[in-house]
């Protein structure tokens, strides 16, 4: 697809109306074989019906300073990815794969081109989360006290909060007063901190944690799922306790125990079989996974 530019948007949108057609489940599986066997045709087919998908996933980043056009793009060229890299056989739809690709590809982009030194967008992700919980718990992120309590509350190591932390002090003070003028407006914290607030969707919210995970675990047995989604507590539900779901299953907490091991092993392993970007499901794991087996 070419590029877009803002003028032509009016244009995308009608081709769109015209062309992204969805497909049936079995629509989807049979274009997605043959596009895996290296039918260009049925390639061009799953990206044209699922165009919507990208416009409905990149309207959340609409009000951003970047080019509406270019996130889009962005877009598109995620969705090419996902197509390239979905397996019908694994039993999954193709648009929950996609998503992932999606939205990744975009929050890249958006990262990418709003600082003048890229840093990954994992750590910026934490790094925005480190500042919400300063401001809310009112803790100094300069004291050793501050980087304890703020570790202890996201749930990682003090040592993780100050590398995070020494990626942007590099850069400049945290309190570095911004001005209009003769007025300060503000701290670079402060910034930061209100674009966590009015902003959520380029953060690393749970939300979207769990999406992803809930598309890998189609992969897994049934019951292997029921039990890491009660775990979990996806969907807005509260997490179970591993003596809850032993009773709720009619198994061993033990059991349960090992089940959900197995199953986090096996989700693992898929992110590195459909060769995905494992960066930000391990950075969050670190700090979510180990609760789940306690």
């Amino acid at each position: 697809m070419s590029n877009i530019t803002s003028n032509a948007l009016d244009v995308y949108f009608d081709e769109l109306q015209r062309f992204s057609q969805l497909l049936s489940k079995q629509e989807e599986y049979d274009t997605a074989v043959a596009a895996a066997n290296g039918d260009k045709a049925a390639r061009d087919t799953m990206i044209q019906s699922n165009l919507r998908l990208v416009l409905m996933v990149a309207k959340k980043y609409q009000n951003y300073s970047l080019d509406w056009a270019e996130i889009i793009q962005e877009g598109n060229t995620g969705l090419m990815h996902a197509v390239d890299k979905f397996d019908p056989e694994r039993g999954c739809r193709f648009s929950t794969y996609a998503v992932w690709w999606i939205r990744n590809n975009i929050e890249q982009y958006i990262m990418n081109h709003s600082r003048t030194i890229r840093i990954p967008i994992h750590v910026t992700r934490v790094y925005k989360q480190i500042l919400k919980a300063s401001s809310e718990l009112g803790l100094d992120v300069d004291t050793n006290e501050g980087i304890t309590k703020i570790a202890q509350e996201l749930k990682i190591s003090p040592r993780k909060v100050l590398n995070i932390l020494g990626h942007y002090f590099n850069e400049g003070s945290l309190d570095k007063e911004i001005h209009s003028g003769d007025n300060l407006l503000a701290t670079l914290k402060d910034l930061v901190a209100a674009e966590v607030d009015c902003q959520p969707d380029i953060r690393y919210e749970k939300c979207d944690y769990y999406e992803y995970m809930d598309a890998l675990l189609e992969y897994l047995p049934v019951r292997s799922q029921n039990i890491i989604r009660l775990r979990f507590g996806f969907k807005g539900q509260d997490p179970m306790s591993l003596q809850a779901i032993a009773q709720l299953m009619d198994i061993s907490r033990e059991r349960v125990r090992q089940i959900i091991r197995n199953g986090l092993s096996q989700v693992r392993e898929q992110l590195c079989a459909n060769d995905l970007v494992k960066e930000d499901f391990d950075f969050e794991a670190d700090a979510i996974l180990p609760q789940l087996c306690d």
